[in-house]
Parts: C-alpha cells; structure tokens; sequence
C-alpha cells in the first residue's frame, strides 16, 4: 500500500503542477513500469536476513516457474506460514510445473500418432484445472506456440506434412493462391467475410498474401492496412504478452507508423568495438558476406591496430575468422577510425583518403570490404 500511494501523489502533484490528467497519469504508469522493484525481484537487504520468508520464497518459486508474479493460493500460503512446510512446497511446485509435463508429453503423444504440427496444436488442449490460477493463463506465449516449439526440438523442421517437405516460396504461393481465389478483390472480399464471422485465422491468412505481393500504389497501402487491423484485433484479445507486443510492433510497420527496419541490419557499439579484439567485430562482419559479390573470389585481409590484429580470409562465399598471420592485403589504423568504421560512422575510403587508414593495396581492401553488406563498404 505503501508503495501505491506514493505513485498516487506522484500523479496527483503532476496534475496540481498542470500537467494533464491524461499525460499525470502516463508519467506515473511510466514510473511504475521503470521502478527496479517492478523490473527486478526484490527481496531486501541480503545483508539483514540471509534467509527468505515466505512471501520471498512463493516469488521466487512463481517467477522460476511461470515468469509471473504468486497467484492467490500461494500468497494466502505464505500469509499463514505454511509455504515452507516440505510437503505443502512439493505439491506447489508440482501445481505449476505439471502444465509444463502435461505439454510435453501429450505433444510426444500427438507425434507418435502421426500428427503433423497443425494438428498437434489442436489435439494438446490444457485442461480446465491448469486454468484455474492465473500462473497457468497463458501470460507469455500460448499452448500451441509452446507445442510448436516442442515439435521442433524433438523432430526439426520437417512435420510430417508433406505440403511442408518442398514447400513455394512465400511470394510464390501468394500469387498462386490469389490467383486461384479470382484475383485480389476476390480475396479482399473473403477477408472480410472472415473478419466478420470473428474468422480471425483465416482472415490474417488470407491477408498475408495481398502483402507478400503489395507494392506502393494506394491498394497496396490499403492491404498492409487490413492485415495491421487484424493484428491490432488480435493484440487486443490475447492475454499473451509477447505475442500483442509483437503484433501491435509489426501493425505499426505495416501502417507506417514506426518503421523497423533498422532491426533488419546489424548494429556495432563504438565503444565495445573501440576497446575489443578487432577479431570480435571481423567475427560478426563473416554473417554479413553477400557471396553473390565475391563469386570466384578468394582473398585474406588483415586488420592492424596499434596492440592486436585479426584477419578475415574470404573463400568460396564464406568468411574465415584468422589471427591476421599470412595475409594477402594487410590495413593499419587505430583503434577511433577502426570503431568509427565498424559503426558506420565513416567509410573505408574516406579512412584511406584522410589518412586515418593505411594499406600498401588500399585498392584490394577496399574491394575486399565492399563484399560485405555494411554502410561502411558498401560504397567503397
């Protein structure tokens, strides 16, 4: 209570200083949710009790075991003193973890019947007694999501479905599919047909392909725009905190309202590349070798700095962390040009042309970089 009322000031004194009531309010949600005791599980001063009371330990057993705050049963427990009882804290754990087993093995079950992984998100269904407390509402991922992922670690990619064997490649099968279904208005209107009958599903499904295909023209807009309407639905609905996270985000590229797309290339810390190996940032720059730009090609480079040096030898459309030793093409600089290259601060032929970096076959490491899809080399 404590700890409510002093947010319940917080907000009244934004609003007594003038603030809005809507913006008073948002600024005190925002400081529950940046409060280390909502980001972080407190549990005191170690320093005064090494050992946990009860309230401690039925937190600790509902985030270990749920990622979610103790339900009702287990608060009620630990306000009689009864949660360290041995026998009372085996049959909690048992409660929360039995969900989990239950998953797993009626999955196991569904897969030695033959089933393929749609089907098997139908046949695991928990029961009603895993729904009664709220640490077993589906707060983080859903049932079929988790038997999904089951699925795949036991068996890999492949379900048993044969359509999923060879399957067309999305855009492929988006046309063929519209195609099939009388052009785009006439999915368009199935779409909405599926959206009012609370067809969800099939309606996203539907969706999917007229954005697999849409291009810039106002009936592509519009298409990104029904597909970001249905996710926004199903944000609304689900009780799963990832899965409306997600949709909400991906609605919002898809409307244009917050792009994402610098989630799409990778991003360097100056300041751990500026203090790290050199091998470190060549390490990551490997997964971003395009081999389509280096068809034939095989050549070695190494990186110098004034207290290491690493390399990178690119052959057969791969890239080869090295130590440097042996290379074909060798580029000195310090530690600030190299952070402020990998950062895409500044590009390697500007390094070369102010004189930050050097190289006797300046000509041959800048094609070398240029291989790399990288702000930095790719118009070297």
């Amino acid at each position: 209570q404590s700890e409510i009322r002093h947010y319940i000031h917080f907000v009244r004194q934004k609003i007594a200083d003038g603030v809005s009531r809507a913006d008073a309010i948002t600024q005190g949600l925002a400081a529950i949710l940046s409060s280390p005791r909502f980001l972080f599980l407190d549990e005191g001063d170690p320093a005064e009790s090494a050992a946990l009371d009860d309230y401690q330990l039925a937190s600790r057993l509902s985030y270990a075991l749920w990622c979610s705050m103790p339900d009702e049963q287990l608060l009620s427990l630990a306000a009689d003193g009864k949660l360290r009882t041995p026998q009372i804290l085996a049959e909690q754990v048992e409660r929360s973890s039995d969900a989990v087993r239950f998953m797993w093995d009626q999955t196991v079950r569904g897969i030695n019947k033959g089933l393929v992984s749609g089907e098997l998100t139908e046949f695991v269904q928990l029961p009603a007694e895993y729904t009664e407390s709220y640490l077993q509402t589906q707060f983080y991922g859903v049932v079929e999501h988790h038997v999904r992922q089951i699925h795949a670690g036991l068996r890999g990619f492949f379900d048993g479905d044969e359509a999923n064997l060879f399957p067309v490649p999305p855009r492929h099968r988006a046309e063929k599919m519209i195609a099939g279904f009388g052009g785009a208005d006439a999915v368009r209107t199935q779409i909405e047909t599926a959206t009012a009958a609370d067809d969800l599903r099939w309606a996203i499904d539907m969706a999917t392909w007229l954005v697999r295909i849409a291009d810039e023209s106002e009936s592509g807009a519009a298409d990104r725009q029904r597909l970001a309407d249905l996710l926004r639905t199903i944000a609304q609905r689900t009780t799963a905190a990832n899965i409306r996270n997600w949709c909400l985000t991906r609605a919002r590229h898809l409307d244009g309202t917050m792009s994402t797309d610098r989630f799409h290339a990778h991003r360097f810390d100056r300041e751990a590349v500026r203090h790290g190996n050199p091998g470190d940032a060549l390490s990551t720059l490997r997964v971003m070798l395009d081999p389509l730009r280096c068809t034939g090609q095989t050549m070695h480079v190494g990186v110098e700095l004034p207290d290491a040096c690493a390399g990178l030898q690119v052959r057969r459309g791969v890239a080869v962390l090295t130590d440097g030793s042996g290379a074909d093409a060798m580029v000195t600089m310090d530690r600030d040009t190299w952070a402020e290259i990998v950062t895409g601060k500044i590009s390697i032929s500007d390094a070369f042309a102010s004189g930050a970096a050097s190289s006797a076959t300046a000509g041959d490491i800048t094609t070398f970089f240029s291989w790399f899809e990288h702000p930095a080399f790719e118009n070297a």
